[in-house]
């Protein structure tokens, strides 16, 4: 399960609070998410980051090579992307983060030049990125395990008890009522002093189950959630920001 807000920042400023940052991806032998914090514009364009990610392996027909390829293929993109942009500083910073099933099992990846093993903030920001690969054993599980990365993962240092009492509380509980939590949590932390105007309160979740199927919730503030869907991609065909309407009318873009 990934669950991000919607926010992307530049410079501080608000760019959009209902980006589509979950992506969605099939491969030859895994089943993922993607998600991202950190820049929210990549190349000399300005692409914002989901969509460039999208594009770089629909391009490349990534989805029908293994995830271990799609992995190095985006390391070796961001590279080369970031020398590009010639940013300085912490202005440089993004972590990608990857979670699904695989042939061993439910795994975590972060591809990232900003943060170590724990998503803990590096000191200093590098153009070469590292990449840290986690994979779940066969222990019994007595509460939730939680990555959390970015401006959040700052936000919440400061709310650690009502974080335990959710990782604790929810570990048997249906995914949705855990993205619920999830959300609760991240809307506590946009109201943190020093870093919460970097965090949204509309949020995203995905949710992945290991027959490779998923569902993706727009957590919108004031109105519940829907069923959204995200980017997708699966070997040989992309979507990207798809969007469902209904009523009488056609959408003005028909």
């Amino acid at each position: 399960m990934q669950v991000s807000d919607r926010r992307l920042t530049r410079n501080g400023q608000l760019i959009d609070d209902l980006a589509m940052k979950a992506v969605c991806v099939t491969c030859m032998d895994a089943t993922f998410s993607l998600g991202y914090t950190g820049l929210a514009e990549l190349g000399r364009a300005r692409t914002r980051t989901d969509v460039w990610t999208v594009e770089r392996l629909a391009r490349e027909g990534l989805c029908c090579y293994g995830y271990a390829q799609i992995v190095s293929f985006l390391k070796s993109e961001l590279e080369h992307t970031i020398r590009q942009m010639r940013l300085r500083g912490r202005d440089r910073a993004i972590t990608l983060v990857l979670s699904g099933y695989g042939p061993t099992g439910a795994f975590l990846t972060l591809l990232t030049n900003a943060e170590d093993h724990k998503g803990a903030t590096l000191h200093t920001v590098s153009d070469r990125f590292q990449v840290h690969h986690f994979h779940r054993n066969h222990r019994q599980m007595h509460r939730l395990d939680l990555c959390a990365n970015g401006s959040g993962e700052a936000a919440m240092e400061s709310m650690w008890e009502p974080l335990r009492t959710v990782l604790r509380r929810y570990y048997k509980s249906d995914p949705s009522d855990i993205a619920r939590a999830m959300v609760y949590l991240i809307r506590r932390a946009s109201r943190d002093a020093e870093h919460g105007g970097y965090v949204g309160r509309n949020c995203i979740a995905t949710l992945l189950a290991p027959d490779g199927s998923f569902v993706c919730e727009d957590h919108r503030e004031n109105l519940g959630y829907q069923i959204h869907p995200p980017h997708y991609l699966t070997p040989g065909m992309a979507f990207r920001d798809i969007e469902i309407r209904t009523g009488p009318e056609p959408p003005s873009w028909w």
